[in-house]
């Protein structure tokens, strides 16, 4: 879920693979853009549920356990837009920022992925999973990039380091209602969904 969350933000970052400075989203553009990402972040799920399905989940019954925690998926979202603040696009033209990497938000998302899963003692049990869900977080920050508003707009928006968006992610999914108790909840959710290797993980699982 703060997954889903980082997505909205991949949604509005057009990532390149070169090192050169863009002009700033007008907010004028992005912000009638930013009310289609919803939809986007749908269209991904679909475009990247073969990752789910592999493991033997029915699509529409973990589409269900998503869709059950949309609302505080929404508060998660407008913290996050808020911790940023107005200066992510630009008030008048003329502004320039530096192009982003979409590898360096797929390294960072991983890294605290691991680390959840080293609080939670889950590193041995989770490695099955581990290769599936680095496949699913690239599908879903490519699928991200190719939805992207600031893409569409040919430019870019501002956000602080890769690292620093995780943190605002993790934290405010956690001051969503994210905590330990939902994620078992959730956990629990996909597992009766298909996905059993959870099973077992779920008892475990520590959000801190």
């Amino acid at each position: 879920f703060q997954m889903r969350v980082l997505v909205f933000f991949s949604l509005l970052v057009a990532f390149t693979s070169a090192v050169e400075m863009q002009k700033q989203c007008l907010c004028s553009d992005l912000n009638p853009c930013i009310a289609s990402v919803p939809k986007a972040i749908e269209d991904c799920g679909e475009k990247c549920k073969a990752h789910v399905t592999e493991l033997g989940a029915d699509y529409p019954a973990v589409r269900k356990c998503v869709l059950d925690q949309q609302d505080d998926i929404q508060k998660a979202v407008d913290c996050v837009r808020a911790a940023f603040g107005d200066e992510v696009c630009a008030s008048k033209p003329g502004q320039e920022i530096p192009r982003r990497f979409a590898e360096t938000m797929q390294l960072a998302a991983t890294r605290e992925m691991n680390e959840g899963l080293k609080k939670s003692h889950l590193v041995d049990e989770a490695v099955p999973l581990i290769n599936h869900a680095k496949k699913a977080m690239g599908c879903w920050i490519k699928c991200g990039q190719s939805h992207s508003c600031a893409k569409k707009l040919d430019c870019g928006v501002k956000l602080p380091s890769d690292n620093e968006i995780i943190k605002v992610v993790k934290k405010c999914a956690i001051d969503a209602g994210f905590n330990t108790k939902r994620a078992k909840e959730i956990c629990e959710c996909l597992a009766h969904a298909g996905i059993k290797q959870l099973t077992p993980m779920c008892p475990k699982i520590i959000v801190s």
